[in-house]
């Protein structure tokens, strides 16, 4: 997650807007405006796809040296909680750096 110092905003694709014309996909038709929360598979589907991005704030300080969950910034916190929201996963394991030692295990 360091990899992320310094930067203000964090852009994550959370979904995509078909734009093209009708079209026969996964038992429906599409229709322009139709959203997806996964990329579709059909190439021919996907090429009228717009990525929709939920913007989230960054941080500024330097964190390849924390140690501990509950000294991460608010920010990359609410990144791992936006993550979990999504994915319906918990995030078990955190990389501030390629360093072991820079692991988190919550």
């Amino acid at each position: 997650l360091q990899i992320f110092d310094g930067v203000r905003e964090i852009k994550i694709c959370d979904s995509y807007t078909y734009t093209g014309p009708d079209y026969f996909y996964a038992g429906r038709t599409l229709h322009s405006g139709d959203r997806f929360d996964i990329a579709p598979s059909d190439i021919d589907v996907l090429k009228f796809c717009q990525a929709n991005y939920a913007t989230l704030p960054g941080w500024t300080g330097p964190t390849e040296n924390i140690r501990s969950y509950s000294r991460l910034p608010k920010n990359m916190k609410g990144l791992v909680k936006y993550i979990e929201e999504r994915t319906g996963a918990k995030v078990g394991i955190l990389s501030m750096g390629p360093d072991r030692k820079q692991t988190l295990i919550r």
